[in-house]
């Protein structure tokens, strides 16, 4: 209605609030001063130039838009057009800045509430992607913490953190790190509940964090509650009040805090976790301090999401509403690169300023399109089939194509607008590019998880699941044929063997009385048959001993010696302990995926790079391909449990089975390799079959579908 009026030039200009507060700003980055709009009801923030605050400062209700223009235009020389006054009373009007007594203004807020329960189909998809549901105030809580927190804020206390930090790295970190593969690479449901657990106590102190802060600096925290991305659960905490702090240290603490919460949580984790008895408080650490440290320092520092990261950067900076700027002023330079040379850009920055958005910008579309198509890939992949390919669908559509399609709606509007002559050669030679980019078989390299061993290779494996007692060589030592290497004992076996012992000894004791006994000499035959059976069970036990001292087959170096090669542990057979090489010829093993195996044959030649960087680099060919996919990893340091690059689970059984279906490859070293006296892991990298970016695409499409049909 007050649009209506004002368009016809005649009506009144509509009443501003009363309560809304106005802060003035500097911008960082450009010397602009700027105003902040604070919207009290609402808790909202809105960011306007100086001549809009100009104008909002003269403005009278009752007045007409030609009355205001004049008095615009003598006070402050500025010309206003009667769309530009159009345009800024809509803003008022969405804003929801317009005090309510004028006439209609409920009816337009009632139609704003019936709007909102219209929404499209892709509003309320994006809308279940992300939703947000408030949970509770947290201003009480925080005004106890606030005084229980004064010591966090000192810098006795930032020291001490620091110190404790240094000190459970250096008891725990050696010892931590060999447990994070094997702890999170095959993880039980009891594992899970732990990392629940830890994930629960750290995200709560890292919300806590920013809330504590910033209700310190004097800023409003209303809502504390949780936000659901893709359906899974994160914590939040309502912080905007601190756009109205002045002060870039009080900003930058507020946008910190949680990671602080949440790296002084894993210092103490850490610390604690070096001292502590196995069990449940222990796990709890363990995985407090992993997580801790590595979400700090790997997922909330992350600048191109919404994160910590982000706000950090964006107050660093002085940039606000970075990701919003970068994305306009990127997109308004492709339309000018493709479309429309002379299209004016939405703000003005420099030209050192620019380019830095401009890179922020595509960097952040780069991991946001990671992140939609992760989001479709696990909609896809772990629910229902049918309900996952549905969601995997609408994911792509609405958050991948649907922009892009808006996009190009822009440019099509824009090339209405300008002179075609010329301009289309762009448009048309980045297609050209594209299209030649997919058809071009441009990637050929194959990467296969490898190791260099020697061809005559004794890996030592224990009998059956047994316990280490006697450990007799060293890494480097050299062994001779026959030379024991470790013993093992099972003492169950122990038992039978005292066991049968005992037995036989009381059965040639009844013989010897049956025979000096005239009553008892018809049972001697069934004792002497008894007696045998105990002599040859005897035996067979003392062989069972035997076996359990490992030596060697071959005259060769020890080359690894396994972590669990201390005595008293428990080996499974499964589980070498001892490597012991020849060192006369060496060889290299490694695995191919099934798209891969497509791309290589025998003879196809490559280089194996170690993973040891001192080490060079050792030209082979393939000799052999298995024809059919492995059960069993046969070599153990390519598991994702021991640090390698095979994803690796328990089945029925076997240890170390694939997750997806793999291929052992056989190499051949081309020309003399220098002698190792150690296993070395590696990648072999081979120059396979090329194939364009088209082909590969359409390959993984054909696969899934017809996956798909046979389920």
């Amino acid at each position: 209605m007050a649009g209506r009026l004002i368009q016809a030039g005649a009506g009144a200009l509509p009443q501003l609030r009363t309560d809304i507060e106005w802060v003035e700003r500097t911008d960082g980055q450009d010397g602009v001063r700027y105003w902040q709009v604070h919207d009290p009801v609402q808790h909202r923030f809105f960011r306007i130039d100086e001549d809009t605050k100009r104008i909002l400062s003269v403005w009278n209700s009752g007045s007409t838009s030609e009355q205001l223009t004049t008095k615009v235009r003598t006070e402050f020389g500025i010309d206003l057009s009667p769309s530009s006054i159009q345009k800024l009373v809509q803003f008022l009007e969405a804003s929801n800045l317009l005090s309510l007594s004028q006439d209609g203004s409920w009816h337009s807020l009632r139609k704003k509430k019936n709007g909102l329960a219209k929404l499209n189909s892709g509003q309320i998809f994006g809308r279940l992607i992300m939703l947000k549901l408030p949970l509770a105030n947290p201003e009480p809580l925080l005004q106890l913490l606030r005084h229980l927190t004064a010591l966090v804020f000192t810098q006795k206390f930032t020291l001490l953190m620091a110190v404790v930090a240094v000190a459970g790295l250096y008891l725990s970190a050696s010892e931590m790190l060999a447990l994070i593969s094997t702890s999170f690479a095959d993880i039980s449901i009891r594992g899970l509940f732990h990392v629940g657990l830890a994930l629960v106590i750290l995200k709560t102190c890292h919300e806590l964090g920013h809330a504590v802060t910033a209700y310190r600096f004097g800023c409003r925290v209303p809502t504390f509650g949780v936000a659901f991305m893709a359906f899974v659960p994160l914590l939040y905490t309502d912080v905007s009040d601190s756009w109205r702090l002045r002060s870039k240290k009080q900003k930058l603490l507020i946008s910190a805090a949680g990671m602080i919460a949440e790296v002084y949580l894993a210092a103490i984790a850490t610390l604690l976790w070096a001292f502590l008895n196995e069990g449940l408080t222990r796990d709890i650490a363990f995985y407090i301090a992993t997580v801790g440290w590595i979400s700090s320092l790997g997922f909330n520092l992350n600048p191109l999401a919404k994160f910590d990261g982000y706000y950090l950067l964006s107050d660093l900076i002085g940039f606000e509403n970075l990701q919003s700027r970068a994305t306009e002023i990127s997109l308004w330079k492709l339309r000018q690169v493709l479309i429309a040379p002379d299209l004016q850009p939405p703000a003005e920055y420099s030209r050192r300023k620019r380019t830095v958005l401009i890179v922020y910008a595509v960097l952040s579309w780069i991991y946001r399109l990671g992140i939609f198509v992760g989001i479709a890939l696990l909609f896809y992949n772990y629910t229902a089939k049918v309900f996952g390919f549905v969601l995997f669908f609408l994911t792509v559509f609405y958050l991948v194509f649907l922009p892009i399609w808006r996009e190009l709606k822009v440019w099509r509007r824009l090339k209405l607008q300008h002179p075609i002559s010329g301009v289309l050669r762009r448009p048309v030679l980045v297609l050209i590019c594209l299209v030649g980019g997919f058809s071009l078989p441009l990637f050929g390299q194959v990467y296969s998880p490898a190791v260099l061993i020697d061809s005559e290779l004794q890996r030592v494996y224990p009998p059956e699941n047994a316990r280490l007692s006697a450990v007799h060589v060293q890494q480097s030592d050299f062994v001779r044929a026959g030379d024991p290497i470790v013993d093992f004992e099972v003492p169950q076996l122990q038992a039978e063997i005292l066991k049968n012992s005992i037995e036989l000894e009381a059965a040639r004791r009844q013989l010897a009385r049956a025979l000096s006994s005239q009553t008892d000499r018809s049972s001697t035959a069934l004792l002497r048959h008894e007696i045998e059976a105990l002599e040859r069970r005897g035996r067979d036990l003392s062989l069972q001993v035997g076996e359990l001292r490992i030596v060697g087959r071959l005259d060769g170096h020890v080359v690894q010696v396994s972590k669990e090669m201390r005595p008293g542990n428990w080996v499974s057979r499964n589980r070498w302990v001892v490597l012991v090489s020849s060192g006369r010829e060496q060889v290299t093993h490694g695995y191919l995926s099934e798209e891969d195996l497509e791309k290589v044959t025998i003879d196809t030649r490559g280089v194996f790079i170690p993973d040891d960087p001192t080490r060079a680099a050792i030209p082979l060919v393939v000799s052999r391909i298995a024809s059919d996919a492995t059960q069993e990893l046969e070599l153990p340091e390519l598991s994702s449990q021991f640090g390698g690059a095979i994803r690796t689970h328990t089945e029925k059984g076997k240890e170390l089975v694939p997750i997806h279906p793999i291929f052992h490859v056989e190499f051949r070293i081309v020309g003399k390799a220098h002698a190792v006296n150690q296993l070395i892991r590696g990648t072999a990298v081979l120059n396979g079959r090329r194939e364009s970016l088209a082909i590969i695409l359409w390959r993984r499409i054909t696969k899934v579908l017809i996956k798909e049909s046979v389920i």
